[in-house]
């Protein structure tokens, strides 16, 4: 099954069109990306690729994170107003 979505015996996720940020549902469901470009999107611009895709990032300037709010920190501001789903909610992982 996996192969048989192969072009020309090449995964999709490793034809140019999964580098693409536009969505375009007959190219792979995985959007790649390097840790250079990755950072300069903006939130929004995250959202709208994985709303469609999974989102592989490659050469990642981070070795190691702990799943801690320090770790999670890199990936964002913790305490931070987000909007999800429409509605805004404010997360502190510290009073849990």
């Amino acid at each position: 099954m996996v192969i048989s979505s192969f072009v020309d015996g090449v995964p999709p996720h490793r034809l140019p069109a999964a580098r693409l940020p536009e969505y375009d549902e007959t190219a792979s469901s995985i959007f790649v990306t390097e840790w250079k470009d990755f950072k300069e999107f903006t939130a929004a611009e995250v959202q709208a690729i994985f709303r469609h895709r999974h989102i592989l990032v490659r050469n990642s300037g981070i070795d190691l994170v702990s799943f801690d709010a320090d770790g999670l920190e890199i990936l964002g501001s913790l305490s931070r107003t987000v909007c999800l789903q429409g509605e805004s909610a404010v997360f502190d992982c510290c009073s849990c």
